[in-house]
């Protein structure tokens, strides 16, 4: 809902800008925003998350991964799902 209220409201704000300030506004706009988020990323600092003490592989903590989502159909209906629109998508169907 939010995404789609901001495809309708951000072409009325850039029209208004354009036709109260002029054609650089809403770009003078979208790089404050950029700059303001920018920002707020490098003074933000994470909660620090203890290392976790594992001794298996990378590949041996995939697998386990895998095998849970092969046992748990919710999780394998949503991979294949996945895997399926990412196929279609790069095929060109991005509808079917």
């Amino acid at each position: 809902m939010g995404i789609d209220i901001s495809r309708a409201s951000g072409p009325v704000v850039a029209g208004v800008l354009i036709a109260s300030v002029g054609l650089a506004a809403p770009f003078v706009l979208n790089a404050a925003s950029y700059i303001v988020i920018l920002a707020a990323l490098s003074l933000w600092r994470p909660a620090a998350i203890p290392a976790r003490e594992s001794h298996s592989s990378l590949l041996s903590e995939m697998g386990t991964g895998l095998r849970h989502v092969r046992h748990n159909l919710a999780m394998l209906a949503t991979a294949i799902r996945a895997c399926a629109a990412g196929l279609c998508a790069r095929a060109g169907l991005p509808y079917v």
